[in-house]
Parts: C-alpha cells; structure tokens; sequence
C-alpha cells in the first residue's frame, strides 16, 4: 500500500527569474513551486517546481517539504533519491503533515531509502492514524493483528479496524466482520459480523459479499435464507471470487436452494477451476473422468485431478494414485501411485492407508523408498 498526495491547487502566477530565489519568502515560494508543478500562468516545469520548493522547505514550509519529498520519492524534477524522500518526508512529518507520516511508514515498511524497520514504521502509522488517516489506521490495525513492529493485539488491531470502519473503509470493515465471527479480539458476535460484512458488501467488495452469502446459508447472525444466500453468492461471483463460484456451482449441482441446473453448475465449477479452486478442479475432474453430462474426457480428468492434488486435495491424491496404479489415463507407474497415495495418507484421505499396504506388496523396497523420498519432498514444497 503506498500513496503520495501533491496538492492540486489552482493559482495564478507572474513569470520571474532564478535570481529572485533568495528573496522569496516560504510561502511565496511554495507558491511559485506549485505553479511550475501544474503549469498554472507558467510552462509546466519539475526542475523550477523542485527548486522553488527547496527554497521553502529549507525555510521550514511543511507544504513544500512535503511536495519536494514527493519529488524525490517519483524522480519528478529532481533525480530519484528515496532517502532523500526520507529526509524531507520526515521535516513535514515532524510537523505534524499527515500524509508526510503516512508515506514514512510506509518506506520503512518496505526499506525504501532507509533500512526495513516495522518499528519505526508503526510509529509513523501510529502518528498519521491518530490525526484521522484511514489508510494509516488500517495498516496499524493490520500490524497489531499479525505483529509486525508492535506487540500482537487482537483487540488493540480492532480498535484500529473500527476507526478506518467508521470512516468507510472496506477492508477495515471486513476484517472487523471476521474478528466478530471468531470472536478474536472483540467478543464473538455473528450478528455484528453480519452487519460489518454488509457494510462492506454494499460497497463492492467481494469477500464480503461471499461471508454474507455463507451467514445466509448458515443462519448465523441473520436468518437462515439460501434465496439471500445465492443472492450474495452471485455478486460476489461476479466479481470472481472463485469461492463463491464454487459454493454457487454446488447449490446448482444439488438444486440447493435453486432448481437443479447442471449446466450452471459446470458454468460455475469451470470458472472457479480456471482461477486454481482445488475442490471446483476436483469436481471438474470427476464430472469429465465419469461423463456426467458431458464427454467423457480422461486425460482431462487427469490433468484437473493433477492441478487440486498439487494444492493438498486428498481426494484428488487419490484418484491419482489409482489411476496410476490402474494405468488408467497415465502410464501404469507404481512409485508415482505410491507417491499419491502417502500424499493422500498425508491430507486425510480414508481410504489411502489400505490401498498404501496393497502398494507394499506390489512394489520393491527399493521403489517404495524411493517413492517415500519424493512423497516427502513434495509435502514440504505443499507445507
């Protein structure tokens, strides 16, 4: 998250020459700055703006500090020198410029023209968020919650979350909607998270969005209505939330809520899919391995069932494993087969461990424990 505010103000302004620089007071240099910055009565000219501006913010001028800070920081008018951004960022900030604190810790979030240190960049948050900034209590609030440079604090993060939520801010309001739901530093409270996810869903955000159309489902915090439920599954699907396209596909699949609609349902089950959803590849790989309602395709099954058993889908482990073992659709591969099936042992699949002992029996030690060393590696690459 990064933002640099240059102030657009219209002004009407005289010619003058470089050699008036000294005699200009702050503010009227400011002025001159800003004029060359938006070509305002002069040609648009960075290089005037940079130095007019240097002019002031050596006087002091928060405003100037501020803008030439902006300049350094993007290479406007001057060559881009972050530390320098850093040095004159901190002059405004010193004097209480919001935005100057903002983008201090911001850079020291990222080490950019000083060295990372989510200390100091919590205290620049800390600074802007008290003055109102609700971009600033945002990333405050997400710092309490994981760590980064203050102590973790799940209820001193939904203190933050509420004030960028009471100013409009969505990605506050969600979260707050989660923290009510676990009850994680405010008490659990399902009608609250309800009403936080709304907040945030009528403004277009599509995890809210699908959290409201799971409570619908639910009837946790709202009443229970899969109507409302598809409803907000639908917008949020629209947006492309692959969960909400995958919970939607199975409430067309099973006729949940809605007529049964097969086509939608695989519409919905692809859609997902194609954005790396493992349970809607899993689905997909059955519906083409079987033939349900379209052309029975093996090798796409495979490939479908490949891509979910990659992300730690057991089921699709498993299916794997068979079809190795089966030398359905892939070459007949015992170690590969062996490989899935630990995989599939490994996330949870039931059936796994007794195929696993049929495999021991068909399979050298030598190929089992090469099939271990593999299973092993890409667990961890999983993990």
């Amino acid at each position: 998250m990064y933002r640099v505010w240059i102030p657009l103000v219209l002004l009407t302004v005289g010619s003058w020459s470089n050699s008036v620089f000294a005699q200009e007071s702050a503010e009227e240099a400011f002025l001159r700055g800003l004029a060359y910055q938006n070509g305002d009565g002069v040609p648009l000219d960075g290089v005037q703006a940079a130095q007019w501006y240097t002019v002031a913010a050596e006087q002091g001028h928060s405003e100037a500090q501020f803008n030439l800070a902006a300049m350094y920081q993007n290479g406007n008018g001057v060559p881009q020198d972050s530390a320098k951004a850093v040095e004159w960022y901190s002059k405004a900030g010193d004097q209480g410029d919001v935005l100057a604190q903002f983008n201090l810790g911001m850079l020291y979030a990222r080490g950019d023209g000083v060295p990372e240190d989510f200390v100091r960049a919590a205290e620049w948050f800390r600074k802007s968020a008290e003055q109102g900034d609700i971009v600033a209590q945002l990333n405050l609030g997400l710092m309490y919650q994981v760590g980064d440079g203050v102590n973790r604090d799940s209820t001193a993060a939904a203190e933050w979350f509420r004030m960028a939520a009471d100013q409009g801010d969505v990605v506050a309001q969600l979260n707050l909607g989660m923290m009510h739901g676990r009850g994680d530093g405010v008490p659990r409270d399902p009608a609250a998270a309800a009403s936080w996810y709304r907040m945030a869903a009528e403004q277009g955000h599509s995890a809210a969005h699908y959290n409201l159309g799971m409570m619908y489902q639910n009837g946790e915090g709202v009443p229970r209505s899969l109507p409302q439920a598809r409803e907000w599954f639908e917008k949020a699907a629209e947006l492309e939330h692959a969960d909400a396209q995958f919970v939607l596909g199975e409430m067309y699949y099973f006729g949940d809520g809605v007529a049964e609609d097969f086509a939608a349902a695989l519409g919905l089950y692809r859609q997902a899919a194609d954005q790396g959803h493992a349970l809607a590849q899993f689905n997909l790989g059955v519906i083409y391995y079987s033939g349900e309602g379209v052309a029975r395709d093996v090798p796409a099954a495979v490939d479908l069932f490949r891509s979910a058993a990659e992300q730690g889908n057991a089921g699709a482990q498993f299916n794997l494993a068979l079809m190795y073992f089966n030398a359905d659709g892939v070459p007949r591969d015992l170690v590969q087969a062996y490989v899935w099936t630990e995989l599939a042992v490994t996330f949870g699949e039931a059936n796994a461990p007794a195929f696993r002992r049929t495999l021991e029996n068909a399979m050298t030690p030598a190929q089992v424990a090469q099939a271990l060393r593999i299973s092993r590696e890409r667990t961890a690459a999983m993990q």
